[in-house]
Parts: structure tokens; sequence; C-alpha cells
């Protein structure tokens, strides 16, 4: 029986059978374990999709099977995730609205309809059939594409509600609805349960929906306000003010959407976002509600959406401010150690906005695989534990099993450390094509096929701290001593555990680092 190149491979490892046992690559000596690998894949798809529900899809008898929710899909066309992601709005909005609605005079199109013709016109000149083909994309394209992952997302981990998508075809209402699904799928992809409220309810007033964090089993309630669109100031207020009326018996998270497109941004962003954040300050004693002082809230402050009824490129904008929360507040400096117990105590917002920030592009692979490598078939892949065929230091080509290896991007080329049949341990280095670079940026910690510490970019003293003690948090109490014994508090150090050290000299270091960076 021939084994497909996507199915499981019949050795029980876990993987597809090309990346197994039909792979090219000589699979003797290993030193990575099966648990790596699929340890690998997982931070591999976690990157990409995000902490909600994994995208389950199997290909069976010729057609590609999706499930979302309890509902099945299935399509012969479907060979990466993007080629699905076309077709479900038709799914849920019907085809027949996407053929009536094409019909109408071009200034009544609704945008949705507008940018599927768009994708359909783009794509036609280009398909080839049965092949996996890279094009560059449009605003139109990407708007269509990021709306239907939305409405995936929700469906799949929570429910898409009827309301919801009336909303979305009405072209009134298409902006606002827009901005909902995208709170909503962001909540989903930085790792909250959601549960949706009745907005048909005439009892009361309650939020869109409710989040509940997996990590600290918190529940929030979770509104989203946007403002018009082409406003010449960037106050929020008014919405502010609206999703603090909203009845709520937990902490409150509220998103803001500014809708300022480029040309608003006459004014740089760091400028725009001083003026709302001193707005949102200045309302902490002044604003009331139903004559009572407002209640706290987390505020998150986007521009994501302002293309929809522009037409042009926007500016993003993510951050995070605590309107009557005094431990966060975005642009104030506070010592290290009261910055991480702020972060301990918010730990669900600071995990939120690091998602938000991580995960802005579409998963285009089912399993987590790395697009630009395993949809190239001229690719030979680095992977430690594989053996490859090398120059020795006669520059005879000899089996070397890599054992680690390094990228600098500089140069675009990866060196390796291999080791010979014989024992003896030689370094090779091979140059990377544009399509390797790429990954290797994208996944620096998976690009060799074992996990590897993923160095995260030092934004403020508490990643410049985390960054030092992931070096320094376990070294000897010796050695510590060894490294601040030209401290001027050095005899008073000789009292401290090792614990204490460690901590002491990374506060210490990260406030080097921080007034050396001028951050």
């Amino acid at each position: 029986m021939k084994i497909r190149r996507n199915e499981k491979c019949p050795c029980g490892s876990g993987f597809k059978y090309k990346k197994c046992h039909g792979s090219p690559i000589v699979h003797t000596e290993t030193i990575v374990s099966i648990k790596d690998r699929l340890l690998t894949i997982e931070i591999q798809r976690r990157r990409q999709q995000g902490f909600g529900k994994a995208i389950i899809s199997h290909w069976f008898n010729g057609e590609q099977w999706i499930a979302v929710g309890n509902r099945l899909y299935h399509s012969a066309n479907w060979k990466t995730f993007h080629d699905f992601l076309f077709d479900y709005p038709i799914f849920i909005f019907g085809i027949d609205w996407f053929r009536s609605g094409r019909e109408k005079a071009r200034s009544e199109i609704h945008p949705l309809i507008s940018w599927r013709s768009s994708l359909v016109s783009h794509l036609q000149p280009i398909e080839k059939d049965g092949e996996i083909i890279t094009t560059e994309t449009t605003t139109e394209i990407s708007s269509f594409l990021t709306l239907s992952y939305y409405l995936y997302l929700i469906a799949h981990n929570a429910k898409l509600e009827t309301l919801l998508i009336l909303r979305l075809k009405n072209k009134e209402q298409f902006a606002p609805a827009y901005y909902e699904a995208f709170v909503f799928s962001t909540m989903i992809m930085a790792g909250f349960e959601i549960e949706v409220e009745d907005e048909s309810d005439p009892c009361g007033t309650h939020p869109e929906f409710w989040a509940v964090s997996k990590k600290t089993k918190k529940r929030y309630s979770v509104e989203a306000k946007r403002r018009q669109f082409g406003k010449d100031n960037a106050s929020v207020w008014s919405q502010l003010k609206k999703a603090l009326s909203k009845d709520s018996p937990c902490e409150r998270i509220i998103f803001i959407e500014l809708s300022l497109s480029e040309t608003d941004f006459n004014k740089a962003l760091k400028t725009v976002q001083k003026e709302t954040i001193a707005e949102i300050r200045s309302l902490e004693d002044t604003l009331q509600i139903k004559g009572e002082p407002a209640p706290p809230a987390y505020v998150i402050i986007t521009n994501k959406i302002a293309y929809i009824e522009s037409g042009l490129g926007t500016s993003e904008i993510v951050f995070a401010e605590g309107f009557k929360i005094s431990d966060l507040k975005y642009d104030k400096g506070m010592e290290l150690h009261s910055a991480l117990l702020s972060r301990e105590k918010h730990i669900d917002i600071f995990d939120l906005i690091d998602s938000m920030r991580e995960h802005t592009e579409i998963p285009s692979t089912f399993y987590g695989d790395i697009s630009e490598l395993d949809n190239n078939p001229g690719l030979t892949r680095l992977l430690i534990g594989k053996n490859y065929l090398i120059p020795n230091t006669d520059g005879q080509e000899v089996v070397g099993l890599l054992e680690s290896g390094c990228v600098v991007e500089q140069e675009q080329r990866a060196y390796g450390i291999y080791r010979l049949k014989d024992g003896k341990r030689i370094i090779c280095s091979s140059s990377l094509s544009d399509d390797e670079l790429k990954a290797y940026r994208r996944y620096p910690d998976t690009f060799f096929g074992k996990p590897e510490e993923k160095q995260k970019q030092i934004h403020d003293i508490v990643d410049a701290y985390d960054f030092l003690y992931r070096t320094y948090g376990y070294s000897s109490r010796v050695s510590l001593l060894e490294f601040m014994k030209d401290y001027p508090d050095f005899d008073n150090l000789g009292t401290k555990t090792q614990e204490e050290l460690a901590i002491i000299y990374c506060e210490r270091m990260a406030q080097t680092i921080i007034v050396n960076k001028n951050i």
C-alpha cells in the first residue's frame, strides 16, 4: 500500500510520513527525542494559532476535512488553511447573499462582497492546478482573509452568534461588527474562554461577552467600542463612558478602536498615544456613571480597522492603560520590584498584549508547519539529529550528524556542528535562501527542529530582568559573589542566599541595560 506524504508515518512516531520515514534524509542515530519534535511542532502551532483550540483537519479520500466547532467542511481544493478561509464566509453568509450583492451599484456594494470579488480577480490569472502558490497580497484580500479567520475562531472556540452575522451583513453596521469580531478572536488567541450574552435581552445591561482566563481562572467582562471614522482627534471619553455604563460584577476589559487612517496620522504615533492616555487619566477623578464615581477598568487602545472606511492603510496601535489602576500605567516608569509585582498581579493583561503583538499573521498551514520550508520541495531542511552529506577537511563528502546549529543573518548562512561516524566533530556552513532566512526570523527557537530558548526583545526593565534571570538565575552562590565583588555593599551581600543574590544581581544589571539603551 502506498503511504501518502501527509498521512501519519506507520512507525508510530506521530509525524507525517514526509517528515519521518518518507524523508529523503538518511535516518540513523538521533539526539532529538520524539517528544522534542512534537514540542517543536506545538511551539510553532501556538506561534501561528495562539492559545485557542487547534485547527482540526484531516486529508481523507482525496479531500481536506476541517472541523469548526460541531460542523464539518470538506473540499478537494483546500491545500492550505488559506484556501479554506477563502471559502468559509460563503458557508456563513450564503452564496446567494454574495451573488445578489454583486448586482448592486458600485457605491452600494458591501465591503465583504467587494473584497471577495477582488480576491477572485487576483487569483484567477495565477492559479495552477493542484499546486501551492505564493503571491503578494492586497489590502482587500488581507481584509477578507482576516475577517474569515475571526469568524472561524469564534465558531471553533465559542459560538458564532446570529446577531453578529446579521450586523456584519448590514453595510452600516459592518465596521463596528468587524471590530467586535476582532476583539472576540483576540481574546481567544490570548487564551481566554468566551461566554456570550444575549444582546437582545432587555433586562438590564450587560457586556458584549465574558472572558475567563485559562491561566488564572479570573472572569472579566469585555466591551468593544469603536470611534466613528474621520475624526480629527484621538478622544475616547465617549466610548469609555458607554463601556463603563454596562453592569458588571467582575473586573472589566474595555477595547477602544481609534479608527484613524494613515492620512490622519499627521502627528507621530507616540503623540497620539500621549494625548489618549492624558485624557483617560484626566477622567479618573471626574467621570461619573449613574451619579457615582466610574469603576476601574483595563483599557486596551487599538487602531486596526480604519481601512474598511478609508480604503487606505492603517498605522496600527496596541497598548494597555489602567483606568483607576495605579500600578498599570502605559508610560509610567517604576522601580523593578514594583514592576514585577504589577506584572504578577495583572498577568492576564500582560499576556493579552503579548499575544496581540505576536499573533498578527493568519496561519497558512493546518498543523503548525513552517510554510516557507515545508511547502518548498527544493529545500533540504536542517534538523538537529539528522544526517547530511557535508565536506570534510579534505573536501570529500562524508555523512555528519547535525548536533547544533546557529544562523548568522548578516551573512545569510547557517553554521552547524556535525559529528562524523568516527566521533570527530567539524563545523560546516551553508547558505540560506530568502525563504529559509524568513523562516528563521519567524521561528528562531524551532528553526533547527529542536526547541530552543526564544530571545524576547527588550522593551522595558522587566524584559531586561527576564533575559538576565534566564542566564544567571541558577548560577552558583560562589559565582554570583564573584560577579559582584566590586559592589560597594559587597560585605552585606555575603549574608544573602543564592536566590536573593541572583535577584539582586539581575535587578542591578537590568537597570544598567535600560540606562545604556535609553529605554
